[in-house]
């Protein structure tokens, strides 16, 4: 048996009370972790719903700071976005092919914001209190990316001739936004004055707006299409649409080029001119 000098034997019983005392404190604060965020603690953490959710979007589904049963109501919210979309939206099937996963996170005292990410890039889509016409914004910078990705040459024209029209004007910068900024960039909303692909992803949502039987903007006769039937489930507006007659011929040109590169379908673009044949601001 080997003999311990008086200092050494303080020392070996100091780091054993430490050693106790992290593995309490260890287990103390696991403990509080696991019924506060349960699946950060098991990786293998069966969520209920998320298998349900994956064979029903055909997409891997990841959930992240929040409990299971704020997965499962995720989920269910995500759901009802992604069927409302693919719905009223022809070119859902093949711009939602492009998304590699769906991520659901929590952000702030909600889990409030849902990801979505293709090809090394993701799309910020918030999953608290909007409408499926989020879902299409975000789909839409997925097809402006696969643009750029599969046809760089293409993805060029396409930017070049939405500079001419938009004039490249996005003054993000100012914070503030007059009838002129929109007048001269032809934008649809205020958010699409930060960017040219916000600008596009504005635009794209714009249309899936004026096609939806259950959504109006402001101005807009906002006619049903005859290939949609009216749900009256999810009604929302534009209403503080900024978009004026001198911003429409602009917006036309934009809604025709992305026509040519099959954001949207032939018949969803043709409804989109005859509601702008029609605006009627006041």
């Amino acid at each position: 048996m080997v003999k311990l000098k008086k200092n050494q034997r303080k020392g070996s019983w100091v780091k054993a009370l430490s050693l106790a005392g992290l593995i309490y404190a260890g287990s103390v604060g696991a403990t509080f972790v696991k019924n506060e965020y349960p699946i950060l603690i098991d990786p293998f953490f069966n969520v209920p719903g998320e298998s349900a959710l994956e064979e029903k979007i055909g997409k891997n589904v990841c959930f992240e700071f929040m409990s299971s049963l704020e997965a499962k109501e995720t989920s269910n919210r995500f759901f009802e976005k992604y069927r409302k979309a693919s719905g009223n939206w022809d070119c859902f099937d093949k711009q939602f092919e492009l998304v590699s996963e769906v991520v659901l996170k929590r952000y702030g005292d909600k889990p409030s914001s849902t990801q979505v990410g293709t090809m090394g890039n993701t799309g910020t889509l918030s999953d608290y209190n909007l409408n499926s016409a989020t879902l299409v914004h975000e789909l839409a910078h997925r097809w402006y990316d696969h643009m750029e990705f599969s046809n760089t040459k293409k993805w060029h024209k396409f930017n070049r001739e939405w500079v001419r029209i938009s004039e490249n004007h996005y003054p993000s910068a100012r914070g503030t936004y007059t009838k002129e900024d929109f007048k001269k960039s032809g934008a649809v909303s205020e958010y699409a004055l930060t960017s040219l692909s916000e600008d596009v992803a504005e635009t794209s949502k714009f249309v899936y707006t004026l096609n939806h039987p259950d959504h109006t903007i402001n101005g807009f006769p906002n006619n049903i299409s005859p290939f949609r039937e009216e749900t009256k489930s999810g009604l929302s507006s534009y209403c503080r649409s900024p978009i004026t007659t001198d911003s429409i011929e602009k917006i036309r040109r934009k809604i025709e080029l992305m026509r040519d590169y099959e954001f949207f379908s032939e018949r969803e673009y043709g409804h989109a001119l005859k509601e702008l044949d029609n605006f009627n601001r006041n």
